[in-house]
């Protein structure tokens, strides 16, 4: 009776249920992308750690020469905080938006701030997994000559893709029955994320 039970526990259609039970629950939670992302930088630092001493190395060297300090979130594995602090400026900036824009488009910004913040946080590190993992495969195609003309066309796409994702987050939890609402939102939803990296783009040159 226990064998019975014990194979019944262990059985591929008892596994295949819990897992599509289970991962629809786990996608689902803020912080799920954020612990992803994190997991696959430190495992890319790990794999490729000798590789990354070395362009430390040439980076330090060559700063070194020139005279200048160079900032401890330029080398690996520390990089990621420089991801983390975009993370930080978009989430900021998206409630900042959002609060300005709340008398104009007519809605109530302390009920939606938590709901926008969670949002933000949830599709900005699913962006950079996706980029992360888009980026490695790809590599696969670094001898090719149009390697730069592909990563470039994936970068555009999944940007897109993205700006597209978030507006309709950003509209379906704040529109009403109203389609005009529902439209104004999406405008919404489309500004926050193009304008935070106008200003990126902008800011960086």
């Amino acid at each position: 009776m226990i064998g019975s039970f014990i194979q019944r526990l262990l059985s591929p259609t008892v596994w295949s249920l819990r897992i599509s039970i289970f991962l629809p629950q786990l996608l689902s939670q803020p912080w799920f992308y954020f612990v992803t992302y994190t997991l696959l930088f430190s495992l890319n630092c790990v794999w490729n750690w000798d590789a990354f001493q070395q362009e430390n190395h040439n980076l330090l060297t060559k700063q070194t020469g020139n005279k200048s300090i160079i900032p401890f979130w330029q080398l690996y594995p520390f990089q990621i905080f420089s991801i983390y602090f975009l993370a930080f400026s978009f989430i900021s900036f998206s409630c900042i938006v959002f609060f300005l824009l709340s008398y104009p488009f007519r809605y109530q910004w302390q009920k939606q701030m938590v709901s926008i913040v969670t949002i933000s946080f949830r599709s900005f590190f699913m962006f950079f997994c996706i980029l992360f993992l888009g980026n490695k495969i790809l590599g696969a195609f670094n001898s090719n000559h149009d390697y730069g003309m592909i990563l470039f066309a994936f970068w555009m796409i999944l940007l897109s893709l993205f700006v597209q994702y978030y507006s309709r987050l950003v509209s379906k939890q704040l529109s009403n029955t109203k389609l005009s609402d529902r439209l104004r939102f999406t405008i919404l939803g489309y500004f926050m994320p193009l304008s935070f990296l106008l200003m990126v783009l902008v800011l960086w040159k």
